[in-house]
């Protein structure tokens, strides 16, 4: 076989070794999905969230209807307003007064409560309907309407912000589960192209042993035909070659049990060929992402946004407030005088309560101390915002430069590669004629190696730097 068809049969065999099994975005995506479904911390995390959103769903109970059902029994001897009668026409206040001065009136009551709450009001009704023991009807049914009305101040946000510290929590417990998910799946990704790596250098250690042994097989021959004296050099390239080629499966084999590991998977072989590097994208538009859906970012601030919603509690406790309670009813439940009154006078009987309540605090100083901390709480807040903003802005430039970079060295590389392939080859023709020696061979096929070791490193790099930018955007 001629020098060349050698090099290019060696060269087609070290690409076929390399590509033997592209790895697919699939392939990797099973691994990430086996990792997050093996990750204790994450399935502890979502347990979190199931139990945070069920304690908001709990602490609602109080913005929720309720049915309240009371069977009530009443023993009563009405005592009479003499000024009362004067309702009455003449002729009827001698009979009312004998009807509840003499009469003993007994009976049972059954109680129908509904209370219908809202995030600034509380509106209760109550239906009621009774028997007394002394007649043969039943008493008219008694409804209650009552609702309690914030108007100013603090009672709002009481009424308010329970609900929303609720939710805030079950955001936050949401996000602890993403960022979770995301830093197990930026880690599977790290692990998968580390062993890549590993695998790529074995791959070319034994590349580089076979040129060693097709040499010494060469040189082993030309030194019998006196061409060349003698072969130590080439023995001890063979020697170098089959202690890096030891080395290399060593590290292979602690990348992949670091994978195993990791996936809970029982065996994980990848075995790729270098992926072309991505194209770099838009600065701004990845930006644009990281905002949005960075997971510190997101938990900065909610952390923040809760902060405030407890502090904006204190305020409010603080805050002088003014309530309107309103009661108003109707029916056979009322007084027994003004009962006895309706049912002779076929009239109903009402009763309209409504109640201002205003509440302060006489030392004002607790209040202003109050929003004073929730004002510098909130500044510090955005101050550690912005600062986390920056360093954020540093790892997503420093991606992009490293996508960029490596799509601009990628073809430099090949053309490099195929210049030192043509390269070993004149110097295996060199060799053939007796005009070069085994270390000018032995060199060439050590730069043909670090061509192409170089070829893997920038596909690499840019492989890490797209996980590096997956994981600032929250991508799981």
């Amino acid at each position: 076989m001629s020098p060349r068809r050698w090099v290019v049969a060696t060269a087609l065999c070290g690409v076929v070794t390399i590509a033997r099994a592209e790895a697919t975005t699939e392939e990797l995506d099973r691994l990430v999905a086996a990792a997050q479904a093996h990750d204790p911390e994450l399935d502890a995390r979502r347990w979190t969230t199931r139990a945070t959103a069920a304690d908001a769903v709990a602490g609602r109970r109080a913005l929720t209807p309720r049915l309240t059902l009371g069977l009530t029994s009443t023993v009563d001897r009405p005592d009479v307003a003499a000024g009362a009668l004067y309702q009455l026409r003449a002729s009827d206040r001698a009979a009312v007064y004998a009807a509840v001065t003499t009469q003993t009136l007994t009976g049972a009551r059954l109680e129908l409560r509904a209370e219908l709450p809202f995030e600034r009001t509380t509106a209760s009704l109550d239906l009621g309907a009774g028997r007394r023991a002394s007649e043969t009807r039943g008493l008219a049914p008694a409804t209650q309407v009552r609702v309690q009305l914030p108007l100013w101040g603090g009672a709002g946000d009481l009424a308010r912000l329970p609900g929303h510290r609720d939710r805030l929590a079950t955001e936050l417990a949401i996000v602890d589960e993403a960022e979770r998910a995301t830093a197990v799946a930026a880690a599977v990704r790290e692990r998968y192209w580390q062993a890549v790596a590993a695998m790529a250098i074995t791959a070319l250690r034994e590349q580089s042993l076979e040129l060693a042994r097709t040499h010494l097989r060469r040189a082993e021959f030309l030194v019998a035909a006196g061409v060349h004296g003698d072969d130590a050099a080439a023995r001890a390239a063979v020697a170098r070659g089959e202690d890096d080629l030891l080395r290399a499966r060593a590290e292979q084999a602690t990348a992949l049990a670091e994978l195993a590991a990791l996936t809970g998977l029982p065996d994980v072989a990848p075995t790729l060929r270098p992926p072309p590097p991505p194209p770099p994208p838009s600065r701004e538009a990845a930006w644009a992402r990281v905002l949005a859906a960075n997971p510190r970012l997101r938990r900065l601030r909610l952390d923040a946004d809760r902060r405030a919603v407890d502090r904006a509690l204190e305020v409010a406790r603080a805050r002088p407030r003014l309530e309107l309670d309103v009661t108003a009813r109707i029916g056979g439940d009322a007084p027994h005088l003004e009962r006895a009154v309706a049912e002779l006078t076929g009239a109903t009987a009402a009763r309209i309560q409504a109640e201002l309540v205003f509440t302060t605090d006489l030392d004002r100083r607790g209040e202003r101390a109050t929003r004073t901390a929730a004002a510098a709480a909130r500044a510090a807040s955005d101050a550690a915002e912005a600062a986390l903003q920056r360093a954020l802005r540093l790892e997503v430039d420093a991606a992009i430069d490293a996508l960029t970079l490596a799509a601009a060295r990628a073809p430099i590389l090949a053309q490099a590669e195929a210049a030192t392939a043509q390269a070993l080859a004149a110097e295996d023709a060199r060799f053939d004629a007796g005009v070069a020696t085994s270390t000018d061979v032995l060199a060439k096929q050590h730069e043909l190696t670090e061509a192409r070791w170089r070829t893997w490193v920038v596909a690499i790099d840019a492989a890490r730097a797209s996980v590096q930018l997956a994981a600032l955007t929250g991508e799981r």
